[in-house]
């Protein structure tokens, strides 16, 4: 039997995928067997010239692409480990992160999904950890209070990531480039909603884990390098239409009344504020970014909040 099932989505990016399943593999410990599932959502390149020599590895080829959860869901199907790790495949391990996090999973007492530390290629801290939404970190997200008062519990919801980042904790939600958890336990949510295409299928995962009566851990005491995760100004148009798409099905799914609406007016507010925010930053900066950002958002105002975002 497999100690973990390594599940990794692939889309074009070939490369990227086989250094991540290579540094996994050159920095385990002997005793952990570990098989990776890798589905591939490429709709412009081969991945099989990239992984075809790799130990251990499965192959799940689609057609079209399903998208972040629904094709981690596949390769959950085909899991047979102890364990199973969500991990994105702009990662790269430097220590043997599988079997610390191994060993602390199994010092707990209740079922458990686990988070480790993330770093920047730099090797900067990267936020790892986020708590659940709330009306009062919505109005903080939307209208950039959390840049102003970055270590208040009140107005951020990433105030752990500042105050406590090297100290293992119970946490709301870890970031989903990385979730380790039990396998029996994630089949018992049956995975990922897969109506989240792209963006917040980990908030909903913790959340719907918190529900059953599980516990989400951060675990600092192992890191690990995440390439996609450093700070960009370089937000595209899919990005951000699918970040709306995705709260607001979250907002949907967990919030009814008055309560839900307040969700959205607050979300739709924030995307608004940012059309001019973002303008005046660009003239301030000359910066063609901080105009794309500005435009982006501007169209997804007026698409909001289409299911084409999807494409």
């Amino acid at each position: 039997m497999h100690t973990v099932s390594i599940i990794i989505v692939n889309y074009n990016q070939g490369s990227l995928t086989r250094e991540c399943v290579e540094s996994v593999l050159k920095h385990t410990r002997d005793d952990i067997k570990p098989e990776f599932i890798l589905v591939d959502n490429s709709d412009r390149e081969d991945v099989t010239p990239f992984i075809h020599d790799l130990p251990g590895l499965t192959l799940i080829k689609n057609d079209t692409n399903r998208g972040f959860a629904a094709a981690n869901n596949q390769g959950l199907e085909r899991a047979f480990g102890e364990f199973v790790l969500f991990l994105n495949n702009d990662t790269l391990f430097t220590e043997d992160t599988l079997g610390k996090i191994i060993d602390f999973q199994r010092g707990l007492k209740k079922p458990a999904l686990i988070g480790c530390k993330l770093l920047n290629a730099d090797g900067s801290h990267q936020e790892s950890i986020f708590d659940f939404d709330s009306l009062n970190n919505e109005l903080s997200t939307n209208f950039f209070l959390w840049q102003l008062f970055p270590r208040s519990p009140w107005f951020n919801r990433f105030h752990l990531n500042y105050t406590a980042p090297d100290t293992t904790q119970k946490v709301d939600v870890v970031k989903g480039c990385f979730i380790f958890g039990s396998l029996q336990d994630v089949r018992k949510l049956k995975g990922f909603d897969e109506d989240f295409f792209f963006y917040s299928e980990e908030y909903d995962l913790c959340y719907r884990f918190h529900l059953s009566g599980g516990e989400t851990w951060y675990f600092p005491q192992t890191s690990i390098i995440h390439l996609g995760g450093a700070s960009t100004n370089d937000i595209k148009l899919f990005s951000v239409k699918n970040m709306a798409l995705s709260k607001l099905i979250f907002y949907k799914k967990h919030n009814t009344g008055l309560r839900r609406y307040a969700y959205y007016f607050l979300h739709y507010t924030g995307y608004a504020i940012r059309v001019p925010v973002y303008f005046i930053m660009g003239i301030l900066t000359f910066s063609p970014n901080q105009f794309a950002k500005s435009k982006n958002y501007l169209i997804s105002l007026f698409q909001y909040p289409g299911k084409s975002s999807r494409k």
